[in-house]
């Protein structure tokens, strides 16, 4: 067989979906999840700064994550909620920082990183993700910092939160209480 036939075959086969893959997305029949085509049942819970804690860079802590993973599957819970976005620069008050995205169309690669190090984790316990790409809260960037972007208007903070930042995970604690 010609080698460049067998290449293009190897890499056509390399990119189609494995019926083992597809077994593993979540999907709803007749009202009610399912996965592989068996009932899925779940318990769930926010977990927003993971792609945070995933970095390799500022903000990251992984073996927290790990930590974090981990007792929250010894709860059972085996569905999170995360963000896998956030916009803005890292200076604007009441905002998750470091954000994956400082300017339009700019991303920091070590976020991204910590998104994929997050989902690898997530997947070695089972774990099924929930990914929000955006919203409109404002400590996250959201809509609001889209407007901003190409809008030019002010990101409307509650007045409770203006001027204050979230800053670094291990302060937030304090600082939301």
């Amino acid at each position: 067989m010609n080698p460049c036939i067998l290449l293009a075959f190897v890499l056509l086969m390399s990119t189609l979906p494995t019926s083992n893959a597809q077994n593993q997305f979540v999907k709803v029949r007749s009202g009610h999840f399912e996965i592989g085509g068996r009932p899925y049942y779940f318990l769930g819970t926010n977990f927003w700064y993971g792609i945070n804690l995933g970095s390799g860079g500022a903000g990251g802590d992984r073996q927290r994550l790990l930590k974090e993973l981990d007792h929250l599957q010894e709860l059972g819970v085996n569905n999170l909620r995360i963000m896998a976005a956030s916009e803005g620069p890292d200076d604007q008050p009441w905002r998750m920082v470091p954000a994956l995205q400082s300017s339009p169309g700019v991303y920091k690669q070590e976020l991204l990183d910590g998104l994929d190090y997050l989902l690898a984790e997530m997947g070695k316990r089972e774990m099924k993700a929930v990914l929000c790409l955006n919203n409109f809260w404002p400590w996250s960037g959201g809509m609001a910092q889209y407007v901003n972007w190409f809008g030019g208007k002010a990101i409307p903070l509650p007045p409770s939160c203006r001027g204050r930042r979230l800053g670094p995970l291990s302060t937030l604690r304090h600082q939301i209480l």
